[in-house]
């Protein structure tokens, strides 16, 4: 799935996970972190601000779970410009990625809720 997704223009990595979205353990959506460049976006779609370059990236997301099984396809993304946690190899840190995106929720509903 993260392979399809860096193909993506102007997504230099990816970071594809489950997320449980209620109480019942059974209920568990695929979402992705994307890591794009945001010149490159620009330059390849015509498009400025984060609102335009989500916009285009969702659209191509989209268009990527056209060709995968319904249970496969990703629900929600998460875009940013920071790197993802790697190994001194350069492998994803799954565990440690996971960490900082329930992180940043909570800082996002913290915020909202203030």
């Amino acid at each position: 799935m993260e392979n399809l997704v860096n193909r993506i223009e102007g997504i230099e990595e990816s970071f594809v996970f489950g997320k449980q979205m209620s109480e019942d353990k059974n209920d568990i959506k695929i979402f992705a972190k994307l890591v794009y460049n945001e010149d490159v976006v620009e330059n390849t779609y015509k498009v400025k601000g984060e609102e335009k370059i989500y916009q285009v990236i969702n659209e191509k997301i989209k268009e990527i779970n056209k060709t995968m099984p319904h249970y496969k396809a990703i629900r929600g993304i998460l875009l940013t410009q920071e790197p993802l946690i790697k190994t001194t190899t350069n492998k994803i840190k799954r565990k440690n990625n996971l960490d900082l995106i329930e992180k940043e929720e909570k800082n996002a509903i913290q915020k909202f809720k203030n």
